[in-house]
C-alpha cells in the first residue's frame, strides 16, 4: 500500500545563515521518517527574485570534496549575480547544464525544472551525490533511508547548490 506524504511544515524549518552558503544538500520536501544514518535538519532556503520564493526542505548537507568548492563557489556566483528581476531562460539551462558537465561532471536531464537563482539542481544519482560528497555515506538506492512504513510512487529526492542571493 502506498502511503503518499505530507509536505513539510514551514513552522518545522529554520532559515539557513547566508555565511554558510553556498551549500551542497540531499534533501525532500515531503515529511517521511528517515532513518539516522545521516543527520537531517528541516531549513528554509530563500531564493528567486522579488518576491523571494521560501523553499522548505528535510535536508542533510553533503561536504563537498575540496577540489570541487571552488566551481560550485563559480556556478553560485554566475548565477547569483543575476538582476532582481531575472527569470531562466532555455539558453541559461542549456548553459547550466554545461557547467555542471565541465566543473562537476554531473546533470540536470530530470532535476532542471527546479533552477531559478539560488537553486542549482544536480539529478540525484547517487553517482553523482559520490562524484561530489567528501564522505561515502550515500547509498546505491536513495530509497533506502526511508523508513519501510512508507512506499512512495515517485521520487522525492533533491541534491541541489544552495546559494546567496546577490
Amino acid at each position: 500500500m502506498y502511503k503518499i506524504p505530507e509536505k513539510i511544515k514551514p513552522e518545522k524549518c529554520k532559515l539557513i545563515k547566508e555565511y554558510k552558503l553556498p551549500m551542497l544538500i540531499l534533501g525532500t520536501r515531503f515529511e517521511v521518517d528517515l532513518k539516522n544514518d545521516l543527520k537531517w535538519d528541516y531549513i528554509i532556503h530563500k531564493t528567486g527574485n522579488i518576491p523571494y520564493n521560501n523553499h522548505y526542505f528535510k535536508a542533510t548537507t553533503i561536504n563537498v570534496k575540496p577540489q570541487l568548492k571552488k566551481n560550485i563557489n563559480k556556478i553560485c556566483r554566475i548565477w547569483g549575480s543575476q538582476s532582481p528581476t531575472w527569470e531562466p531562460t532555455l539558453e541559461d539551462l542549456i548553459a547550466y547544464r554545461n557547467q555542471l558537465g565541465t566543473f562537476l561532471l554531473t546533470n540536470c536531464d530530470k532535476s532542471y525544472k527546479l533552477f531559478e537563482k539560488g537553486i542549482y539542481p544536480i539529478d540525484p544519482i547517487p553517482e553523482y551525490i559520490k562524484r561530489i560528497s567528501k564522505e561515502n555515506e550515500i547509498p546505491d538506492d536513495l530509497n533506502t533511508l526511508i523508513k519501510e512504513e512508507y512506499k512512495i510512487p515517485f521520487n522525492i529526492w533533491e541534491f541541489l547548490i544552495l546559494g546567496n542571493q546577490f
